[in-house]
């Protein structure tokens, strides 16, 4: 077969081939022809058809047809072919007059020649065919014994890999078990396979997967072909129920259609599944216990911590003081704000173990930014009778646009580090423009500043720098004893410069001080330098009548003082029912609301006071009184929770004098 009708057919498809190409190219040149025909006689061509027919004949072979038609299919001049054929190869290709497509030439060739010479072609084949043939007759016998052998072998090796599999396999036919290996026999708890065979499948299948079962088996009848993994129950012969994962696929069995199914036992795998589950459980309920107990530490310290520095700061702004009663009272304060931050790092950490950690983006001045954190370490440095110095580079811009707070976190910890290991000599900042461009007249997007903190001090040695930005980790013991501190400030900063898009790294030598830098990425806000600086003013006094909801009494008394001297009339209540009870009965331009009080929350007292406004928005002047979260609550989320709640802004404690006018400011007008 394969001698026979191969070389016609290559024959006949090269030949074909040929002459369409031939053909494409004839009345390529035809049209061509005919094209410079009719702009060489443009409105003339039309009536002078002999004109036309020279062209034709001049370019189209003698044994083909043409047919010269317009647009719609009209023809305008047609060449015949010399004899009738039924067989017939033709192209077509657009004429133009001047640039315009007027019609198409179409040009076609009888195939009768190619026919005859496939037919010789065709018989020569055959013939030489029949001369392979008889020699070869006695081949497919020998074939046929070696795919018999190759069949025996093929089941052969396919019955011992079925027999060696882990999995149950076994065959249903007529909704018996007909066949079953060696794992299956184990699986349904069997002393051999003559145990099993013959018994319905039905009797190992448990009855809550009987109706899911059939479903599938008319699934499988219906679409002849395997279907997915299923998982199922088996019991044994003992009465033991135990899952499995099972796939089936139809075939042919001693001439009978069956089942081929695979059963693969899945009690280990639910075991270590379950296993897994309760650690799961057990690991997100550890996370829950630590969320909760970091808030309310977080609560617990934050709430006298406000108490602390508040009374602190009315004692220094409001009484007459020694010079060492106000040294003493200014020993309270560092202390306190140490404890602060210290609270405020675990924090952070959490959050970032949470991947909750965010930046807040705002217009800044970078000058001002760095001025303001440096010389608030001035007296630090000061006390260590070191020089502490910083430079900015004047290629960074004026105004930068990114979160002030984080970099005056990031660079605060760096530059107190240094001080605090460092006994003699300096600490120098310099702040530079890394990224290597140019300024312009309109200024570029981004730029890439690159911060470096130098310090004379201990220097860090070999052993402690593989883990110095590990969480909880310093030098060694004796750092923490000496020095303090949780070992979490490099932890976080590091998180920070990550998600400003730097790096951060140091150099060292022990015995003669450490270079910390560390690089990140801020836009470029383009307008008037003068602009982005923010100088501070006095605070203007403010006017209002303001509700003051707080169950603890030192806060309750630092916050009404505050508010107070703030130039505000001031009513305290001290539960969620008193603040509901009294918003209902007078009238007030602000309340400032504890979210965690006695008998009512601040959340659900928040939840009253809107109801009654929504109740109420049908008067012709709807009321709605801001309500400012006042809490100890700082922990990720909850200032959204605040905002979902009703509530209108939100200022963590501890808070000082300036936080709490500049929230109040936004809502309250000045005198």
């Amino acid at each position: 077969m394969i001698v026979t009708l191969a070389p016609p057919a290559v024959f006949f498809l090269l030949s074909y081939q040929n002459r369409s190409g031939a053909l494409q190219s004839e009345v390529r040149i035809a049209a061509t022809a005919v094209t410079e025909y009719i702009n060489r006689n443009a409105g003339l061509w039309r009536f002078e058809f002999e004109r036309l027919y020279d062209v034709l004949r001049k370019y189209i072979s003698p044994e083909h047809g043409a047919t010269v038609a317009d647009l719609n299919g009209k023809s305008i001049a047609r060449l015949a072919l010399p004899e009738p054929a039924t067989l017939l190869l033709s192209h077509t290709y657009p004429i133009y007059d001047f640039g315009a497509q007027i019609g198409t030439l179409e040009v076609a060739a009888p195939l009768k020649g190619l026919m005859v010479e496939t037919a010789i072609v065709a018989l020569g084949s055959f013939t030489l065919g029949l001369i392979v043939f008889f020699p070869l007759r006695l081949i497919p016998m020998h074939a046929l014994r070696q795919a018999t052998q190759a069949l025996i072998n093929s089941e052969n090796a396919y019955r011992q890999l079925v027999e060696l599999s882990p999995d149950a396999i076994y065959i249903n036919c007529d909704e018996k078990i007909a066949y079953i290996n060696a794992a299956g026999v184990r699986l349904f708890g069997a002393n051999s396979p003559a145990a099993l065979l013959g018994m319905s499948f039905w009797d190992r299948l448990h009855p809550d997967c009987h109706e899911m079962v059939r479903e599938r088996l008319q699934q499988i009848h219906m679409m002849k072909k395997a279907v997915p993994l299923l998982e199922e129950r088996y019991v044994r012969l003992d009465g033991t129920v135990f899952p499995v994962e099972v796939a089936a696929a139809p075939f042919m069995y001693q001439g009978k259609l069956a089942l081929q199914v695979v059963a693969h036992d899945l009690t280990e795998r639910k075991r270590v599944e379950e296993e897994l589950r309760q650690t799961r459980d057990a690991a997100e309920t550890a996370s829950r216990t630590k969320s909760q107990f970091l808030a309310n530490m977080s609560h617990e310290i934050r709430t006298p911590m406000n108490g602390v520095l508040g009374m602190a700061q009315l004692l220094a702004e409001q009484t007459r003081l020694t010079g060492q009663q106000r040294y003493y009272l200014g020993v309270l304060q560092d202390s306190g704000k140490t404890l602060l931050r210290i609270i405020d790092e675990i924090l952070d950490f959490s959050k970032i173990e949470a991947g909750k950690l965010t930046l807040c983006e705002t217009t800044f001045d970078m000058r001002q930014r760095i001025a303001e954190t440096l010389q608030m370490l001035a007296l630090q440095a000061q006390s260590k009778h070191l020089e502490l110095t910083w430079h900015v580079d004047a290629a960074i811009p004026a105004r930068l646009y990114g979160d002030p707070g984080r970099l005056h976190q990031i660079l605060a910890n760096l530059v107190s580090n240094a001080i605090k290991f460092t006994e003699q000599g300096s600490v120098r900042v310099d702040v530079i423009r890394s990224d290597m461009k140019e300024s312009n007249p309109s200024g570029t997007d981004s730029c890439r500043l690159r911060f470096t903190v130098h310090d004379t001090g201990i220097g860090i040695s070999a052993e402690a720098r593989t883990h110095l930005f590990q969480p909880f980790s310093q030098a060694d013991g004796s750092t923490t004893r000496k020095y303090g501190g949780t070992g979490l400030g490099l932890v976080i900063s590091k998180q920070i410069v990550k998600m400003m898009g730097g790096e951060i790294d140091f150099e060292s030598t022990p015995g003669e001080g450490t270079v910390f830098w560390f690089t990140i990425n801020l836009a470029i806000v383009l307008g008037d330098p003068k602009s982005s600086s923010i100088k501070p003013a006095e605070a203007q006094p403010l006017a209002g009548h303001v509700l003051l909801a707080e169950d603890n009494p030192v806060n309750r008394l630092v916050a009404e003082e505050i508010l107070k001297s703030l130039g505000l009339e001031v009513e305290a209540v001290t539960n969620g029912l008193e603040t509901v009870d009294a918003c209902g009965k007078y009238q007030f331009d602000l309340v400032l609301m504890d979210c965690q009080m006695p008998k009512m929350d601040g959340f659900e007292a928040t939840a009253v006071i809107r109801s009654r406004e929504a109740a109420q928005s049908h008067h012709a002047t709807p009321r709605h009184i801001p309500i400012i979260a006042l809490t100890a609550n700082a922990l990720s989320g909850d200032r959204e929770r605040c905002l979902t709640a009703g509530m209108d802004d939100y200022l963590s404690k501890p808070f000082s004098r300036d936080d709490l006018y500049q929230t109040l400011k936004r809502w309250v007008p000045h005198k």
